[in-house]
């Protein structure tokens, strides 16, 4: 399936669990398996409704989804217009441009929020790297691990955007 018709837009509220299901199953599928076990149940335990619920008031996460057909295949989560706190595209739809497609309309939407927004940032996961190099963001930072979650902090400027 190709990605011309994707509607990208803020997640509603009756959504949260599909999304979640979405970001539990790529995880799981494709990042769970670079982390220890203690950073599957951390990154889990954020996963949780409750939790989402507490990041959305206390760090302004917000939460667009792309859909084809009026089906979710992808998610972006972003902290305080500044920080990708997760993006994650749907298996059967990884290489069509969806994250891509996310990722600049995050852009925009930051921008348009904060015009003198200078950079975006994300600690991308190690099998995350060539995406976020390929779309403009570069290591600004060493690989880490915290709690288990192994990750290289990224930015990416946005004054040519």
């Amino acid at each position: 399936m190709t990605s011309c018709c994707v509607e990208i837009r803020l997640m509603a509220d009756d959504e949260l669990d599909a999304v979640r299901a979405l970001i539990r199953r790529v995880f799981d599928a494709c990042v769970g398996p670079t982390y220890t076990q203690e950073g599957r149940r951390q990154f889990h335990a954020f996963l949780q409704p409750d939790a989402l619920r507490r990041q959305q008031m206390e760090n302004d996460l917000w939460i667009d989804v792309a859909t084809i057909d009026n089906v979710i295949v992808g998610a972006i989560a972003v902290h305080h217009n500044t920080h990708i706190a997760m993006l994650f595209i749907d298996l059967d739809h990884q290489g069509e441009g969806l994250g891509k497609k996310l990722m600049s309309h995050t852009v925009s939407k930051c921008l348009k929020a904060d015009p003198n927004l200078r950079a975006l940032t994300v600690n991308a996961a190690p099998n995350a790297k060539i995406f976020y190099r390929h779309i403009g963001f570069v290591p600004v930072g060493p690989k880490n691990m915290i709690d288990g979650l192994c990750f290289t902090p990224m930015a990416k400027t946005l004054t040519d955007d």
